[in-house]
Formats: C-alpha cells, sequence, structure tokens
C-alpha cells in the first residue's frame, strides 16, 4: 500500500515527466483572431453577391500565422484547417464549431493542408472562418476573444494580437 505523501510525489513525478517528454514533440500554431461579424458577403465580379448569415452564432475569422514544428523530436505534422475549432456557449451548454462551407464561414478560408516536416516552420499559412457557437443577439458587436484549437495530438495553439474587431459584415475580398 502507498501512504498518501508517497501517491502524491508519483503523480507529481508522473505529470512531470510527461510534461517534460511532451515538451520535445511539440508542434506550435501561431494565430491571431482578426475579425467577428454576423455575415459573411462574397463579391464575384460578373455574379450576384452571396450573403451567408449563421442561426448558430457568429463568424469569427483567424489568421494561421506560423507552425513551428522544430521541437527536438517533432515529427513531420500534418496540417489541416479542417481540424481547427472553438467551443462557444449556446442554450447554456458547450458547443464545438468548425469551419462549415454550408454556413458560409468556408467562404473565408484561404488556409490550406500542408505538411511542415521536423525541424522547420511554415507560416503565414491563411486563414480559417469559424461559426461560434452563440446565443449573442445579432445586434451587438461582438469583440470577445475565443481560443482557437486543434483537433490532434502534441499540438500547442499560442494566440498573438489584439481582440478581434467587429464588422457587421465580412467581405471575402475585403479583409486579410
Amino acid at each position: 500500500m502507498v501512504s498518501g505523501s508517497t501517491q502524491a510525489w508519483l503523480s507529481t513525478a508522473l505529470i512531470g515527466s510527461l510534461a517534460l517528454t511532451g515538451c520535445t514533440t511539440l508542434t506550435k500554431i501561431q494565430y491571431q483572431q482578426r475579425y467577428s461579424c454576423f455575415q459573411v458577403v462574397e463579391n464575384v465580379p460578373g455574379q450576384p453577391a452571396q450573403t451567408k448569415t449563421s442561426s448558430l452564432g457568429y463568424f469569427s475569422v483567424f489568421r494561421i500565422v506560423n507552425i513551428d514544428n522544430t521541437a527536438k523530436d517533432a515529427a513531420a505534422f500534418s496540417f489541416d484547417p479542417r481540424k481547427l475549432y472553438v467551443t462557444g456557449m449556446r442554450g447554456g451548454a458547450n458547443q464545438n464549431g468548425f469551419a462549415d462551407h454550408q454556413s458560409g464561414a468556408g467562404l473565408l478560408d484561404t488556409a490550406k493542408a500542408v505538411t511542415v516536416y521536423q525541424g522547420t516552420s511554415s507560416g503565414p499559412l491563411g486563414r480559417v472562418g469559424i461559426v461560434v457557437p452563440s446565443d449573442v443577439p445579432k445586434t451587438a458587436p461582438v469583440t470577445e476573444d475565443v481560443p482557437l484549437r486543434y483537433d490532434g495530438k502534441n499540438v500547442m495553439m499560442l494566440r498573438e494580437g489584439a481582440s478581434p474587431q467587429f464588422l457587421p459584415q465580412c467581405d471575402v475580398n475585403a479583409i486579410e
């Protein structure tokens, strides 16, 4: 039988060794949350403007600044922008929001899948639009910071920059 203090020490040692091991294989994705909006507009010359509104919340536009895969024991990292997501609050419960082409968020995407090999970094990689699940009324500007997440192992998300700028409409051709 292990005493309480020995068990606590073993737990601390195990967590510490896992943390040290993980630090040598982490891939770091650096991003900015640039804009929040309730509508996405795409103006293609010679065609009617396409406007999308999400009934699930609002759109947030993230810029992928850099992927750093220079950790000591890192393996090649296959970045897939479809694995990026956020967690929002809707109907009193946490819900995940992804880039969804039917909602219009996908119209904002310029980031492409890329492999970042061990010992290298890559960036900037473009932008991703994601629907943030929310009960926020469509009349109030939204400038809250929303942490971007990645569905994958050994990935650390690093946010940089200021809170997002609110735009009533995100024009696909006018935002960076």
